[in-house]
């Protein structure tokens, strides 16, 4: 008779398809594994799925380290290049990930059976305060503070459910939940006390008990192992393969190239490419061209950019070659 493995109640198993973040491990960084001046705009830098919202003179670095926790091989690195010891009361940096709509079904919201959530992560670097804020469609929030040390130490934080109905979802490809996590803010966001319960958001309630990122320019922050399920309990990090997280981060940001040469007389009918991605996206992208070899072109466009193709024409100005080597267009649907 064949024997099978009995699991006590207490050991967690690894179900999969628990996480509902994208490249928590911070494996896949295809704008680039480093950042610049973070801080001048808001935008995505370097690691997928991770943008900044803020409005600051602080400046950052955003790299993708290898140190690491056990069980990891890269984690974010944020390094203060900037620093701005006293923000102004409007100022605020804010590190998000926003998550589609109709990839957050499970967590009920807005109906009596609305589940809790829960936030864990593995952090390290100079000794400071953060927040981690979750907010809906409608604005609605609720912040929890955590702390950083100079060692890796994993951070598990759980939500309330959100019974409200006001917190009804359209299960959609728009924004559903942002996950926010708040490295400076001044006195507009600090001024009262963070809510237990969800509420419609009250901008002075949200980062009671902040440190200041910006503070000096020794400031470090590494970042890991973002995890967001269902539940009231942090189970173990859901790694998925490369490939797998890879594909997840092309629906919302990926590089394409279009190749493209023929021989025609001056002026002649247009010669079209189409153009397919490796994923479809979740929305029609915004389409910008850069990098190749282009000569005797004197049209070249992007036409009918949908969220699974798109057609890149050419024509020539002269009689003989009109070529395009390895043009490369990025592709951006971000939330």
């Amino acid at each position: 008779m064949a024997l099978s493995k009995v699991n006590p109640n207490f050991v967690s198993q690894n179900l999969g398809r628990r996480n509902l973040i994208i490249n928590g491990d911070m494996t896949v960084a295809q704008r680039a594994t480093s950042a610049t001046g973070v801080g001048a705009a808001n935008g995505y830098y370097a690691l997928d799925r991770f943008g900044g919202v803020l409005s600051t003179t602080g400046r950052l670095t955003m790299s993708q380290s290898t140190d690491a926790p056990n069980g990891f091989s890269k984690s974010m690195k944020l390094d203060c290049t900037t620093a701005d010891a006293s923000p102004t009361a409007g100022e605020y940096f804010i590190l998000q990930q926003v998550i589609e709509a109709q990839d957050i079904k499970s967590m009920a919201r807005g109906t009596s059976g609305a589940k809790e959530v829960t936030v864990s992560f593995y952090v390290k670097g100079t000794a400071a305060t953060y927040v981690c804020e979750m907010q809906d469609e409608s604005s609605r929030e609720l912040s929890k503070t955590f702390n950083v040390t100079t060692a890796w130490e994993r951070v598990e934080l759980t939500f309330p459910a959100d019974t409200n109905v006001a917190a009804a979802t359209t299960y959609d490809n728009t924004a559903g939940i942002y996950l926010y996590f708040w490295l400076q803010a001044g006195t507009n966001f600090k001024g009262g006390t963070i809510p237990t319960t969800w509420a419609s958001q009250t901008n002075t309630d949200r980062t009671a008990g902040i440190s200041n990122f910006f503070s000096s320019t020794s400031n470090e922050l590494y970042m890991t192992g973002v995890q967001m399920e269902v539940g009231d309990t942090a189970t173990d990090f859901e790694h998925r393969s490369f490939g797998e997280e890879l594909q997840l981060c092309k629906r919302y940001y990926q590089v394409v190239e279009a190749h493209n040469r023929f021989r025609a007389a001056a002026g002649s009918n247009i010669n079209t490419n189409s153009v397919t991605y490796f994923v479809e996206m979740r929305a029609t992208p915004t389409a910008v061209k850069s990098g190749g070899i282009v000569s005797n072109i004197g049209y070249e466009a992007t036409n009918s950019v949908t969220a699974k193709g798109l057609r890149y024409e050419l024509t020539s100005t002269s009689s003989g070659d009109a070529y395009q080597l390895g043009r490369n267009i990025t592709l951006s649907a971000e939330l």
